[in-house]
């Protein structure tokens, strides 16, 4: 029997490839479904299906893809937060609003680039729960606030150096 070929090539363009159009398509059924929408107040997967007028064991599934692409996008954060670090004035701010922060990379990235200074995070309620489990795998938890709310009718707080 011949022996298959040994193949030496890293497959890790082609995999990100696939792998960002199943990032592209599910933000994109998100945002048509209106699912956004429906995560300003904390609901589990049968309220959120029978708002949506979806299949409750399906959309369980999808809200929990979801979550697992939210963990995985949080990777992607760096660099932009690693340039913000470089500006001047930079290592002065002591105070740091991630408004809309999700996943709460940035805020990470940026409080390990200043030992001095603090974060708070704004985000939906239902989304916060993650976030602060990111925070304390980073061990920030003494650093790092979450707020949960709608910035258009709920106070964001008040004071900061930097706002992202």
């Amino acid at each position: 029997m011949k022996e298959l070929p040994i193949v030496k090539t890293d497959s890790t363009p082609l995999f990100d490839m696939q792998y960002g159009t199943i990032k592209v398509l599910s933000l994109m059924t998100v945002v048509e479904m209106g699912i956004f929408n429906h995560l300003g107040e904390e609901k589990n997967a049968g309220e959120t299906a029978a708002a949506l007028g979806t299949h409750e064991a399906n959309t369980r599934l999808f809200l929990n893809a979801l979550c697992s692409l939210t963990r995985a996008m949080k990777n992607l954060s760096f660099a932009g937060v690693y340039e913000l670090a470089r500006l001047p004035g930079f290592k002065e701010c002591r105070k740091m609003l991630d408004l809309g922060g999700a996943h709460g990379m940035d805020c990470i990235v940026a409080l390990q680039k200043n030992p001095d200074m603090q974060g708070i995070l704004f985000e939906k309620p239902a989304v916060v729960q993650t976030t602060r489990e990111i925070i304390l795998e980073y061990g920030l938890e003494d650093r790092m606030t979450v707020l949960a709310g709608d910035y258009i009718t709920d106070p964001i707080g008040s004071r900061y150096d930097l706002i992202h």
